[in-house]
């Protein structure tokens, strides 16, 4: 990956930044704290992922409130238990800005629960909503007048794993993915890239019962399609649970899965199972603290929530909530809706020393579009090339 050498004086306005003391704006005068909310499975099947999303979030809050908050306001990240339902979802939401005072959502999970909530967070509060862990493409195209994201697109990235496994050569790739939508539009744009880069490569799609536990079945099924090579679309527990009875059948694939579930998680709970495993990173390796932006986050992590991994998934969190403030940042005077909607819209170029620059603009509420390969080799987490898109040649 290419790496800049920053200069004294650039890491200095980079720390500045991170901290949200940004020049020029002002403060108002007011000095109270700045309410933000968010909602995650801290509970039930993928709590695993809610977690560490929750610890990089609140890492990231406590380092900018101990430098400073925004222009000398604390910020207060509230954080709401959705159990990964969409019911939950809508009345954490109500809470949030009902309750919580929330002038923004930042950071949230998931795309299918957080579009439930749209209603009426966008609609009938008008309350921004801001670098999601999840989204699709139908959030950005058109925009949304108060939607943004950070997030490199679910499809984006499957995209690119089908043009990896073909890079790989394999011929017979099975997609195996949980069955509510959300995840079968992915599993269909991987599908739809494999088919029309390579017709004559054979293309079998495998849904699961999400929250499924036991996978022996799954996996049973997989084996008797013959695949050469097998993407995963499922969570992080069920993406465990495949790899140990693919490795306890005697399964052996080339082995393929999306961003979310490069975590500390699938190191520890599927040991050496897992080892081969390709996926994709939003940020750079949480290892690499030679970058300064990495640094601060593990520091971060090891000070604030010494009880979580400072892994590719916490790191993801943090930058969702360093980009947000950043724009907050700049906003001189009254921080509402209309300003936070104006400051994101002029963030051009935004480096959060974790990820690749982000822009927005009126009409671009997407603010990135590539996203990194990584491949677990020996229990960590290694690079492949550089940072690409879902029409990069790789």
């Amino acid at each position: 990956m290419r790496r800049t050498l920053l200069s004294a004086a650039a890491v200095a306005l980079l720390f500045v930044t991170a901290c949200g003391g940004q020049s020029p704006a002002q403060s108002s005068g007011d000095t109270s704290p700045i309410q933000l909310g968010a909602w995650m499975p801290l509970t039930g099947s993928i709590a695993v992922h809610g977690l560490a999303q929750r610890a990089g979030g609140a890492a990231y809050f406590k380092f900018l409130n101990d430098h400073g908050g925004v222009h000398g306001r604390k910020v207060v990240w509230n954080v709401e238990d959705n159990a990964y339902d969409p019911q939950k979802t809508v009345a954490a939401a109500h809470k949030l800005i009902d309750q919580e005072n929330s002038i923004a959502i930042v950071g949230a999970n998931g795309t299918a629960n957080t579009a439930a909530a749209f209603s009426y967070v966008l609609d009938q509060a008008q309350v921004p909503i801001i670098d999601t862990y999840g989204g699709d493409s139908t959030w950005y195209s058109p925009p949304k007048p108060l939607l943004f994201g950070i997030q490199t697109l679910y499809e984006d990235q499957m995209r690119v794993l089908a043009k990896w496994a073909l890079k790989d050569s394999y011929k017979n790739i099975a997609i195996v993915h949980s069955d509510p939508a959300a995840f079968a539009n992915i599993a269909k744009a991987g599908s739809d890239q494999i088919k029309s880069t390579s017709p004559s490569t054979n293309v079998m799609d495998v849904a699961v019962k999400f929250n499924t536990t036991d996978y022996a079945p799954v996996v049973l099924q997989v084996r008797n399609l013959h695949p050469d090579a097998v993407i995963m679309i499922l969570s992080t527990a069920e993406v465990v649970a495949y790899l140990k009875q693919a490795a306890q059948q005697g399964l052996k694939t080339g082995i393929y899965t999306y961003a979310p579930n490069s975590s500390a998680d699938v190191i520890r709970l599927a040991g050496a199972d897992a080892d081969g495993l390709k996926s994709e990173a939003f940020t750079l390796p949480p290892d690499d603290t030679s970058a300064a932006g990495v640094k601060d986050f593990v520091n971060a992590m090891q000070k604030y929530e010494a009880g979580t991994p400072a892994d590719y998934e916490s790191e993801m969190t943090w930058a969702l909530c360093k980009v947000a403030v950043a724009a907050i940042s700049k906003i001189s005077g009254k921080i509402d809706k209309e300003s936070i909607v104006k400051a994101l819209q002029s963030m051009s170029n935004y480096d959060s020393g974790v990820m690749p620059p982000i822009t927005f603009s009126a009409s671009q509420h997407l603010g990135a579009s590539k996203i990194q390969r990584v491949q677990l080799t020996g229990g960590k987490w290694t690079l492949v090339g550089s940072y690409v898109g879902a029409d990069s040649n790789l």
